[in-house]
Formats: structure tokens, sequence, C-alpha cells
């Protein structure tokens, strides 16, 4: 009897939720949902289908799947499903629409009877999943840079440990050495290798990142931007522009301050440096993204900022190391201003990722957006 009951309350689960609650359930899965009737009308999407089709679904509800998408396969998947009620999927395909072509994805088409939100009860619907595969890819390269980060975090913290003692101890020696000494000329080498000892002991410190502990606030990330816009413009190359591109609608987000104005002063050094011998444009962009992973955690809401520049782009060879310290394309360059952005930002919930081609380098800060409280 027990058991009875505990069967006809899982079976009847989903049935228990109103359209509202079953519209919010659909909207916060993952993966791109496209519901269509046995006509090829949309009758439904979620809001992953939204950023994956980029484009609303007030203005695709009630359109035909043909007008929007001209990949054969997923068409003829729809008809196969339609028709003979078979369940199809297809891996790797490059989805492509009427205005675009995506990047290649996986998609699952499976009949399902009727529509929960039209109450069309008449004849078979059919559900689209897609889920993009470089979605995946980007999930996996975020586990990995996270892991490569705490990993070279740790071995610098241990190295730096190893060399601080030592490097006090020749400090020190030099120190009183130089007090022995009555020739002026034999003290020009202590001083050298006292310099020398406070230059390793600076370069150590900003190896090992911020002393102090975190102190979050809620902050307008705007307010960071034009606070690094301003700064940076003060002393940049009159042949680089800065350009803001900003989405007034994004809440405040709760994080250090200070930190993030460092993470992002330092990725708009680093676009700056790369347009010094030819100049350019540097784009300050800001977004909000729905249902964005950060690592192996999906958010609900995450605030990107982007630094956007024109210049030659990143070669592949450095791109790989490009988080790890001391990796730097330039002479003068000390290899240290992207890894400590990025420890940053990860002290922050955050990641760094970044893209690049000739023409356009792109390094995106993603920060989750939590829900305003007194503390996190």
């Amino acid at each position: 009897m027990h058991r009875d009951s505990t069967k006809s309350q899982r079976s009847r689960g989903i049935h228990a939720y109103t359209s509202a609650q079953l519209q919010s359930l659909l909207d916060n899965i993952s993966t791109a949902l496209i519901e269509v009737n046995q006509n090829g009308l949309i009758l439904f999407i979620n809001n992953a289908a939204e950023m994956v089709l980029k484009t609303s679904a007030h203005q695709l509800v009630g359109t035909l799947i043909s007008d929007l998408v001209r990949d054969a396969a997923l068409l003829a998947a729809i008809n196969e499903v339609t028709q003979q009620g078979n369940l199809v999927s297809k891996r790797g395909v490059m989805l492509e629409l009427n205005h675009t072509v995506l990047e290649p994805v996986n998609f699952n088409v499976s009949p399902i009877e009727g529509s929960a939100n039209h109450g069309d009860t008449a004849g078979c619907c059919t559900l689209i999943e897609i889920v993009p595969i470089e979605q995946q890819l980007r999930m996996s390269r975020e586990e990995e840079m996270v892991a490569q980060q705490y990993a070279t975090r740790a071995l610098v913290r241990g190295l730096a440990h190893e060399i601080q003692n030592p490097l006090g101890g020749l400090r020190g020696a030099a120190q009183l050495l130089e007090r022995e000494l009555k020739e002026a000329e034999l003290r020009e080498y202590t001083q050298i290798i006292i310099a020398e000892a406070d230059r390793l002991k600076a370069l150590i410190d900003r190896m090992l990142g911020p002393k102090r502990s975190q102190q979050p606030q809620w902050t307008n990330l705007h307010e960071v931007l034009e606070r690094v816009r301003q700064v940076i413009g003060a002393g940049a190359d009159a042949t680089i522009t800065l350009q803001r591109d900003y989405d007034p609608s994004i809440p405040e987000i709760f994080v250090d301050k200070d930190q993030l104005i460092q993470a992002v002063m330092n990725l708009v050094k680093n676009a700056v440096q790369a347009l010094e011998d030819q100049g350019g444009t540097i784009i300050l962009k800001s977004r909000a993204v729905r249902h964005h992973s950060i690592g192996s955690r999906m958010h609900r809401l995450v605030a990107q900022i982007e630094v956007i520049d024109n210049g030659p782009g990143i070669d592949e060879v450095m791109g790989k190391n490009l988080f790890l310290p001391m990796v730097t394309g330039r002479e003068q360059g000390s290899g240290l201003g992207l890894p400590i952005a990025q420890s940053l930002i990860n002290l922050n919930q955050g990641i760094i990722e970044w893209s690049s081609r000739p023409g356009e380098t792109k390094f995106t800060i993603c920060i989750p957006i939590s829900e305003r409280q007194e503390s996190r």
C-alpha cells in the first residue's frame, strides 16, 4: 500500500507544478530546450535556448522552426520524430541557423505527448535539446585552469619561502660587511648586493599576491571600470583609444573592490602594451549572462567584464601558458600581471577566460552575481 502510494506521488509529481512553476523549472535548466508541434510551430523555448539561438522567446514563439533552422540534419530529425515517433540523437553537428552558424553541438530530438504550455493535447509535439560542445569544452578548460592556478600558487609560495630566508641573510650580511669597509669603492659593491636583494624581495611579494585579508563589499562594477579607464587613459599614448560598452542593468556584485580594480587594471595594461607599437582601440565591456558555468559550478547570473583590443593577438604557444608566472612576450615584462589578475579573480569566486586572433584579443572576467544579502 505504501509502495503504491509512493509510486502514485512520483507519477504525478510534474503535474503538481503550476504553469508558472513549470516555466521557472525549465528556464533554470542549462540545456537549451525547444518545443514544436506537429506542424513545426515553435511553442516554447527556455532561457538556455535563447542564449544558444541568440534570439528572444518573444520573437521565436509562434514561428516555424524551418524559418529559424536551415540545418538539414536537425530538420530531418524533427520530421522523423513527427512521422515515426523515434528518438534521434546527433553529435558534433554544425547547427546552421538562418542568421548565423553556431559552434558544433550535440542534440536530441524526442516526441512528447501534447503541450504543457499551450494545452495542445492533439497530436505529438517534439522536444529539441541542444548542448553546445564548446560549452562543455570551456567547462573542462576552466576546471583545468583553476587546478593549474592552485598548483602554481602552491609552488610559488613554497619557492618563496625557501628563497626569502637566505635572501634576508644575504642582505643582512651585506649590511654588516658594509660597516666594516672603509673604502667607498668597495661599499658600492655591498650597495649593489643590498639593492638586488630588495628587488628580489619585491618580486617575491608580487608573486605571492595580496597580503591583506579580503574585504568584500557590494560594488558597482562600472565604478571599477571607470576608475581603471581614467587611470590608464591618463598615461596611455594618444594613439590608443579607450571605449566603453556598458550594460547599466547589471546589479552590484559582492567582491573585494580593490582586488577587482587591480585585476582589471592588469588586463587593461596588458592590452595597452599590446598596442604600443601600432596604436589601436581598447573596449571595456560589461554584460550580465544567465546560466553560465565557472569551473564545474553553474550560476544563475554572472557578471562579465570584457577587455578587448584590436592588436596583433597572442601567439598560440604562449597562449597555452598564459597564466603561468614569468611567461611574457616582452623583453621588459615580468610575466606576473596575468597570473596575479587570475589569482585575484579566483579569490572572488570568479575566473578569467580569454580568446585571441589577429585583430581581436579578448579577456573576460566572470564573477557570480549573488542575491543581495548582508554577507556572503
